[in-house]
């Protein structure tokens, strides 16, 4: 009867010890309140709409004993998008291909600032990018992250973007449509016309 009991004891063990590790293998992404923070977008067009996409692309993931790693969205891992250096630990952006990748999915967010400025809130802690577009031009990727790299501990912290325009718009309008050779004509250069 020892025996039986030794046995039973030494495979509920086993069974116990294979559940706990099979545990750690399932992580959730980290939306601590605590940790949530602001992303400011500055620089936008001024008097037109501005259409502003937000995508997460980092995200902390945090397993059943309370282990914290950083994880790549999986739409950011295709054709090196965003990679990870298993040695150093930084992560290295691609950001045409990141561009590309954004562009054929929707985003987590999609909002319309009216103003020079706009800013997400209450985000959970990451890495994120965001995509811009309005009739005044074409703005590069603008990625920010909400962590503090500079802290010994994790901690987060309001991000700072400032818009850049690749490319504007440019229209004209002539104040007359009908031009005879050698008449002056006055036009308008308008980098912001909403046509």
């Amino acid at each position: 009867m020892k025996k039986m009991v030794k046995k039973l004891s030494a495979l509920f063990m086993a069974v116990i010890m294979v559940l706990a590790m099979s545990a750690t293998a399932f992580a959730d992404k980290v939306v601590d309140p605590n940790l949530a923070q602001s992303i400011n977008v500055s620089n936008l067009s001024e008097g037109v709409e501005t259409t502003l996409k937000l995508y997460n692309i980092i995200y902390l993931d945090r397993d059943a004993t309370g282990n914290e790693t950083w994880t790549i969205v999986d739409w950011a891992k295709e054709d090196g998008a965003v990679t990870l250096d298993q040695r150093t630990g930084e992560f290295t952006i691609n950001k045409q291909v990141l561009k590309a990748a954004a562009e054929s999915r929707g985003a987590d967010q999609t909002v319309s600032a009216g103003d020079t400025s706009y800013t997400f809130t209450n985000l959970p802690i990451g890495a994120y990018v965001i995509l811009a577009d309005d009739t005044a031009g074409t703005y590069g990727l603008m990625v920010a992250n909400t962590y503090d790299e500079n802290q010994k501990y994790l901690a987060s912290k309001t991000a700072d973007v400032v818009a850049k325009v690749e490319g504007y718009d440019v229209d004209k309008e002539a104040s007359d449509k009908f031009v005879g050779i050698g008449s002056e004509v006055t036009f308008t250069v308008c980098s912001s016309c909403i046509i």
